[in-house]
């Protein structure tokens, strides 16, 4: 019976015999014709006497009924706890929900033992092997109380001896981590497996009697000492992390674990350790891409705004110099500040590159060809000090890639290999064709299988410190000290390499210069033919609705597109520009607008629900963003025609709007 059942029983009861004994006072009192007040006074005092006596009565029955048996469970249980001795069980006594349990926890203790023992039955196993036969105390001087180790080890002998040895051997020597047991006395290796040997990068004659301290692969020795204190003063140690030294000079993370073992009269411990170094790499790759992304966020913000600005610096600088009757300091002092604005936005494309939010142009390139074309801004950039060599192989496969992004991260390279040569040296480029393998890739975090066109460029500088090879391309951060370059040009070249898919590899010791290997994927495709140049800007009658936020970059474009003849309506947003739009009645024929707006409602949707309802409407996007990151499916944006990367110079404005104007009859979104 449960418990609920017997507590329900007792309170009945209990009930019952209160109404028994109220109704024969009742009874007895009514006989007697005593007064109703006596009567009710009578009653009042019974129930209070009867009720509580009965309610004793029902504390003592469960008291005797759960709070016994749960005191008992938990002595039976703290005393196995102590003692660790599982093959005891608690009593059950009768079917309710404690007896349930308990039959649970009976269950749950004979599975532990099981586990236990099927442990020690492993460890003593792998003893078999790596300890002598006269190490073992025969049966005559076995102690009565047996470990279990040893009584297995009795248990294989009788039964194949060679046969378990072979067994064991296999399985010490076959499993996945790396294991070595030592005297307790001296920390003097016994036995160990090929893994542990594969660990530190040893081999076994170097390593078999010698001791731990001895071996010098702990990278810090008081770690090691620590360890082993904390193995003496307990059972056992799991799961610590430690670092070996390889004989090559590399560190090996472990996670690591020690045990005690009794073999007969000898003490040894077991070290365990399973190597985590790619593990750990990868968490460390990770938190860099977490922090190069939070940055990179931060400086696309930033850029985005500041070209909106530089734009409106670098337009009316061009329309004041195209202007008559300006003096020749004025002209000089404006030429200055168009210069200025280029180097600004020369800047803000390196953070844009480095965020990868800059517009790419992706196209089949012949990176021999690109690296040809280069040579001459190469030396000039190197200085007559130096030395540019070419080793192009023609079985370099082509890329797809955008080309300008190409010649900055190759450009960006040079610049770093001369800061490294200030007396002059070697620049040395090379391409090659390289097919990886998948079993290529284990210690490549980021590379990818298939087939990838290697560009190798090597100087003979500097080099870099090891603490400062991990950290060249975080942006921002300059070897060269405060004041001292931007930080940006190798930060530039990765984010360049990322953004196409491939990756950057480097090598370098000091003194013994650099090495960058880029890696980017092939493309089977034909080489594009290079574009012919963009025609003149003709102004126009056409009607042209305007939608930017930002103030002064509207009333600067706004202004542009009146002298060339246009009929132009701005709005600062969307939803603004749907409202002109139906004032109108829809009689545009563009609409320039940004991509990214404020209102909720972006260039894109705005196009779709403009061109809805005037499919022959033709559209501009301008943004400082990527088109990687504002293109949706369906979009097709070409530079020049329907889209304008920020900042932008007047010229070029008129030239796409024009370009646009006159370009066939092709949507600018797919149909949905």
């Amino acid at each position: 019976m449960s418990l609920g059942r017997k507590t329900l029983l007792i309170a009945t009861l209990a009930l019952a015999g209160l109404g028994g004994l109220l109704y024969a006072a009742m009874t007895n009192i009514l006989s007697k014709g005593v007064e109703k007040a006596m009567v009710i006074s009578y009653v009042t005092v019974s129930v209070i006497v009867a009720g509580g006596g009965f309610f004793l009565v029902t504390l003592l029955l469960m008291n005797q009924l759960v709070l016994t048996r749960l005191a008992r469970l938990n002595a039976t249980i703290s005393a196995m706890s102590a003692s660790g001795d599982f093959s005891r069980r608690l009593q059950i006594d009768g079917r309710d929900e404690l007896a349930g349990l308990a039959l649970e926890i009976n269950a749950l203790l004979r599975a532990l033992q099981e586990s236990r023992s099927a442990s020690v039955t492993s460890v003593a196993s792998v003893l078999s092997v790596v300890t002598p036969p006269d190490s073992q105390p025969t049966s005559s001087e076995a102690p009565d109380d047996l470990s279990v180790s040893d009584s297995l080890h009795g248990h294989l002998e009788d039964s194949s001896p060679n046969a378990a040895e072979e067994l064991f051997a296999q399985l010490f020597h076959s499993l996945p981590f790396a294991l070595a047991v030592c005297s307790a006395e001296d920390q003097r290796l016994r036995e160990f497996n090929d893994h542990f040997l594969n660990l530190i990068g040893s081999s076994r004659d170097k390593l078999l009697g010698r001791t731990l301290a001895e071996l010098e692969i702990w990278t810090d020795a008081p770690e090691r000492e620590h360890w082993l204190r904390l193995l003496d003063s307990q059972q056992s140690v799991r799961e610590f992390q430690c670092r070996f030294r390889t004989p090559a000079g590399g560190v090996r993370d472990t996670l690591g674990f020690l045990e005690w073992l009794q073999v007969g009269a000898e003490r040894l411990f077991v070290f365990a350790a399973c190597d985590i170094t790619g593990h750990i790499n990868q968490e460390v790759q990770l938190r860099h891409n977490q922090k190069t992304e939070a940055m990179g966020q931060l400086a696309a913000g930033f850029a985005h705004d500041f070209n909106n600005l530089l734009a409106i610096v670098q337009g009316y600088t061009s329309i004041l110099l195209s202007s008559q009757g300006l003096d020749g300091q004025a002209t000089k002092a404006l030429k200055e500040v168009a210069a200025a604005a280029e180097r600004a936005a020369n800047l803000t494309r390196q953070l844009l590159t480095f965020s990868r939010k800059q517009f790419m142009q992706p196209k089949t390139l012949d990176l021999n060809r690109l690296l040809q074309g280069l040579e001459s801004t190469l030396q000039r950039l190197l200085g007559e000090s130096s030395v540019l060599k070419f080793n192009l192989s023609p079985a370099a496969p082509l890329v797809r890639a955008d080309s300008g992004m190409l010649e900055q991260l190759i450009v960006n390279l040079a610049v770093n290999a001369r800061e490294c040569m200030p007396r002059g040296g070697e620049l040395a480029i090379q391409t090659a064709a390289v097919d990886l393998a998948p079993n290529d890739l284990r210690q490549k975090t980021e590379a990818q299988p298939g087939r990838f066109a290697c560009v190798t460029v090597t100087d003979t500088g500097c080099g870099f410190e090891p603490s400062t090879l991990n950290r060249i391309f975080e942006p921002f951060f300059s070897s060269k000290g405060a004041g001292k370059g931007t930080g940006m040009g190798l930060a530039t070249a990765f984010a360049i390499v990322k953004q196409h898919h491939g990756w950057i590899d480097v090598t370098s010791q000091p003194g013994q210069g650099a090495t960058f290997k880029i890696f980017l994927p092939s493309e089977i495709k034909a080489a594009s033919a290079p574009k012919p140049p963009p025609p003149g800007a003709p102004g126009g009658k056409e009607k042209i609705l305007l939608v930017e936020d930002e103030p002064g970059l509207c009333a600067m474009v706004e202004g542009i597109l009146r002298r060339y003849g246009y009929k132009v309506f701005t709005a600062p947003n969307g939803i603004q520009a749907i409202q002109l739009w139906k004032q109108q009645k829809a009689e545009f024929d563009l609409l320039l607008t940004d991509m990214v707006m404020p209102e909720g409602l972006t260039g894109r949707q705005l196009a779709e629900k403009l061109k809805a309802q005037n499919p022959a409407l033709k559209v501009i996007y301008s943004s400082g963003y990527s088109v990687d990151l504002v293109t949706e499916e369906g979009m097709e944006l070409t530079e020049g025609l329907n889209f304008l990367q920020k900042p932008y110079h007047p010229q070029k404005l008129a030239q796409t709007v024009r370009a646009c104007l006159d370009s066939a009859a092709k949507p600018a979104l797919a149909a949905a």
